[in-house]
This record gives structure tokens, sequence and C-alpha cells, in this order.
């Protein structure tokens, strides 16, 4: 797909470049390019707006949304460890319970997996790949060098990336070849935790705040205790607050890893990156069998339980069966 910009960069001619648009996902905006340049400055002035700002950074704005949600992530981590061990779990089983046992494990687990999605990055470096003739490859444009079949830039970690899912904001990283399968036992992880997390934030606050199947049960809409509590009305204490706020936080949070969940395992049953399912790409499909080894290893269960970090999975990360035949 081509688009005509009319841009202005050399006074009153009027620029009538030709713009591919068709890899602007792969790549950040061409402000170098004189029609580029020349329309979103003139955009941007008549919007009274800094054009300095953008044309330096385009992506500053979703770079500090992926800082903030890690630590998000980082911080709804510890809390409900030390609300569940401090306040929820003994409240409900006494102090010293299997539960306590099983909330230090997922947390672990779940710590575990975060170093290990950061440390095994699928960064693909140019002397791991030469051009061929085959159609799955092509040439990076901000990178310079060529790159294997699945592979794609991302904008955010500015490098390619083997076989690339996506870019994980609550991680902090892009998910592709090496790291995807610690990606979806955290997001497994996480949405265990913060679903029982929730469930005895619940029945703590059912017995000490307000009885939630009742006339009272109002008081679980967050802006409105909140008010209250500014206002001093119905006895509402900082620390029902807290953890009214900490179980929706958890409940927001066990919903969210649960649908990443369910999304990473159908498009890997599938043989599919979540780049190619929205792209309905099916090049690369083969058996059940052989797509989840080629995430998890031959032992791919156990990896819900302790992630095999010293067993590889099959493939390489740079060539793939597609069609019964190499590419």
């Amino acid at each position: 797909m081509k688009r005509q910009l009319d841009g202005c960069s050399n006074g009153s001619k009027r620029s009538t470049e030709a713009v591919d648009t068709t890899h602007l996902y792969d790549k950040p905006p061409n402000w170098t390019s004189n029609a580029c340049l020349g329309v979103a400055k003139e955009r941007l002035i008549m919007e009274n707006v800094n054009p300095g700002y953008f044309s330096t950074d385009p992506y500053f704005p979703i770079k500090v949304l992926n800082y903030s949600l890690v630590v998000y992530t980082a911080t709804l981590t510890v809390l409900l460890l030390y609300v569940s061990l401090s306040v929820t779990i003994p409240f409900a089983s006494g102090e010293y319970s299997f539960l306590q046992y099983l909330a230090w494990y997922l947390f672990f687990s779940v710590l575990l997996n975060w170093m290990l999605i950061l440390k095994n990055s699928s960064v693909f470096t140019s002397n791991q790949f030469v051009k061929t003739s085959e159609e799955g490859d092509k040439y990076c444009d901000i990178c310079k060098h060529w790159i294997p079949p699945r592979g794609h830039h991302c904008v955010l970690c500015m490098k390619c990336i083997l076989r690339r899912d996506h870019h994980c904001y609550f991680t902090g990283t892009c998910i592709g070849f090496r790291n995807q399968r610690y990606f979806v036992v955290f997001c497994f992880d996480v949405s265990v935790s913060c679903g029982l997390g929730w469930y005895f934030l619940m029945l703590y606050l059912d017995s000490n705040f307000k009885t939630f199947w009742s006339e009272d049960n109002y008081h679980y809409l967050l802006p409105l205790t909140f008010v209250e509590w500014l206002l001093r009305w119905g006895g509402i204490q900082a620390f029902d607050l807290f953890l009214l706020t900490l179980a929706w936080w958890s409940f927001a949070t066990f919903v969210t890893a649960l649908v990443y969940f369910s999304q990473q395992m159908f498009v890997i049953v599938r043989g599919q990156t979540s780049y190619e399912y929205s792209r309905d790409v099916h090049t690369y499909r083969t058996v059940l069998c052989k797509h989840l080894k080629s995430v998890f290893g031959p032992f791919w269960v156990i990896n819900f339980a302790f992630p095999l970090f010293f067993i590889q999975q099959e493939g390489n990360g740079i060539s793939y069966v597609a069609n019964l035949k190499e590419v």
C-alpha cells in the first residue's frame, strides 16, 4: 500500500513523494524523508506543538508506558506477597499453613521466570544469519542487515528479534524465540498468584470491612470508598482502603494475565506467533507436538512446575519448516 504525502519541504513546491507504509509496524517513521519531515513539522506547528520533541524520539510516550508497567508489575508482586503472608492467609488458615509456602513458591517462580525472560534475550545479530534466496528472508532498513524468517524489528528495543511475538510492557522486553516459554509460564504464575491473592483479600474484607453479599456492598466501589475516606464518612480506615485497592488491583491483573496466557497458548498450538496471527500468516504450521516443543522443549509440561532453562527447545530460531520444506 502506498500513499501520497502533500509535504512542503522546499518553499512553495509541494512534494508528492510516494512513501511505502506496509513496513511501518516493523520500524519507526522515516523522519529523514523530506516529505514526511515537512508535513509532520507543518502539522505540529499548526497545532502549536514543538516539532523538535517528536522528531528526536517519537516513541518517548511508549517508552514511558513501558517503564511504568514494569514498576507496576514489581510493586504488585511485592505488596501482594507481603499482605498475603502477614494479613490474609493467617486470617483464613492460621499462621503456618501450606498456603504460605505456596505464596512463597509462586513469588519466586514469578521472579525466576521474569529473570529468565530478560536473560534469554531473543535479539538477533547479523553474524548469525547469511542471506539466502528463500522467500522468508527480509532486510531491516534500521539495523542494516538481513534477518531470517519470522524475525522482526522492535521500535522500543531498537533491535531485530528472532521469531518475534510481541513487546511485553509488563516485563520490559521483547518476547521471541528464546524467552517465549518463560513468558507463558510467567503469565500463568501471575494469574494464579493474583487470583488467589484476590480471593483471600475478599475473604478478609468480607469479615473485617463490609459484608459483600449485603446492602453495604456498594462500599466495594473503589471511587465511592475513596470519597468516603476523604470525607471521613462511614468509618472507612486507610488500611481498609489500601486492601480494597489491592483487591481490585489484583483482580485486574489476574484477568489480564489470564488473557495473555490463553492468547499465548492459542497461537502456540496453532504454530503461529501473535505477530503472524494478527496478519493471518499460516506458513509455519506443522503438527501440535512440534509446535509445543519449539517453544517449551521436549518436557513442556514440567516448565509450569519448574523452568527447564537447562534444556533447549527445538530449532535455532533461524530456519523453519514451511509447507514441508526448509525456508
